[in-house]
């Protein structure tokens, strides 16, 4: 795990960060009310969502690329703003193929799982009653979720009714609907995220909630299930503590992620239950030093374990435009944290060759070290002119 120090993305734009987050606040409030996931096909936040997959991609300190069947992701609520761009950083480092030219993702369905930032009854809505009747949801997979909730009985998370009302206070989190642009990015002009997405809102946090919710979510891949067949990307949201000095926070949400990506999920859930509950843990006390989205950051460590998921990579900052040196801050701050859960499920031979050389360009699946950058950059401009020049809208189709 590293505690990042990475440079504004805004910068790499010729941006001040106010002006990034000027221009991110803007896309988002120009969606009249209720238009809810439609922010995943709207043209200029998704374009703007590629720019800084761009930029990630060809800096220095960017990740290498990742190659799994099924990757789960744990991103701050803010992606650009949040944590210098840490987010971005793993959505750029995520499994790519060229597809007639184009530059688009191998992930064929996409789980989003948010908190509220009200604090309700612990259970959870998905599908329509997240997104609405705007076919962005997958129906057989909200079915068949449906089904298996229902089959765990007791066991399962409870699911909420939207319908009545004064249940679902906010049907759609700020931190759900900005990881939709990154997702129309990454899909690319050609592909449309309708039809592909499974929206979850947590109304209220819970350790039992985030627990089963994974169980939950894993069923979707296992043999037999709707999405057996499919290669999914699970994406958790949510962040770190809130309230205490910098100096502390570093420490206290360094602790908070290598417990996330080194324990088992029922360490984990007595570490945050200690913390919740007023106790003191590893030098570190009370429901501050606990992860504000400690019930996304669990669902998502519990998929990851159910899928086996064994490989992990984590990032750490409080960076913000405010928070430039955390040792000569005496401000509280807030954490972030990226986290990424995967799996190398190549052949041998494919690791071989990749590490061989092969490209992106010519093998049609990103290997585990980028391609030359001309290539790299080439590629997603030609897909940037391509959607340009025959006027398309990412992902909206």
């Amino acid at each position: 795990m590293r505690r990042e120090r990475l440079p504004s993305m805004g910068r790499a734009f010729g941006h001040s960060a106010e002006g990034v987050a000027f221009t991110w606040v803007a896309a988002l409030s120009s969606l009249v009310s209720g238009q809810g996931c439609d922010f995943a096909g709207d043209e200029a936040a998704t374009e703007l969502a590629l720019k800084y997959m761009i930029t990630s991609m060809t800096k220095a300190s960017a990740p290498n690329d990742i190659y799994s069947r099924h990757a789960v992701l744990v991103v701050p609520t803010d992606p650009i703003n949040g944590g210098g761009g840490i987010g971005i950083d793993m959505y750029s480092a995520l499994p790519k193929k060229n597809v007639g030219g184009n530059f688009t993702t191998s992930f064929t369905k996409f789980v989003v799982a948010a908190h509220s930032t009200h604090q309700g009854q612990k259970m959870f809505a998905f599908g329509d009653d997240v997104c609405g009747a705007s076919g962005y949801t997958d129906s057989a997979a909200a079915n068949y979720l449906q089904t298996q909730i229902d089959h765990l009985g007791s066991f399962g998370p409870e699911v909420t009714n939207c319908s009545q009302p004064g249940i679902c206070i906010e049907h759609l989190a700020p931190g759900l609907q900005q990881q939709l642009p990154f997702l129309g990015a990454l899909l690319g002009p050609t592909r449309s995220l309708k039809g592909n997405l499974m929206p979850l809102m947590m109304h209220g946090q819970g350790i039992r909630l985030g627990s089963r919710l994974g169980d939950a979510l894993a069923s979707l891949t296992k043999a037999g299930a709707v999405w057996a067949a499919e290669r999914v990307l699970f994406i958790f949201v949510g962040d770190l503590s809130v309230g205490l000095l910098a100096v502390q926070a570093d420490v206290c949400d360094t602790k908070t992620v290598e417990i996330a990506t080194q324990m088992g999920v029922p360490q984990i859930a007595e570490y945050f239950d200690t913390l919740l509950s007023g106790k003191t843990r590893e030098g570190c006390q009370g429901p501050r030093a606990a992860p504000v989205g400690y019930a996304s950051i669990l669902a998502g460590a519990r998929v990851a374990a159910k899928l086996k998921l064994l490989r992990r990579r984590s990032f750490v900052s409080h960076r913000t435009k405010y928070t430039q040196d955390l040792t000569t801050f005496e401000k509280t701050v807030r954490g972030f944290a990226s986290m990424v859960f995967w799996d190398d499920t190549r052949s041998p031979g494919e690791v071989l060759g990749a590490e061989g050389g092969a490209s992106l360009l010519a093998s049609g699946e990103a290997g585990p070290h980028l391609p030359p950058l001309s290539s790299q950059q080439n590629l997603i401009a030609r897909h940037l002119r391509h959607a340009r020049a025959h006027g398309q809208v990412y992902a909206s189709r």
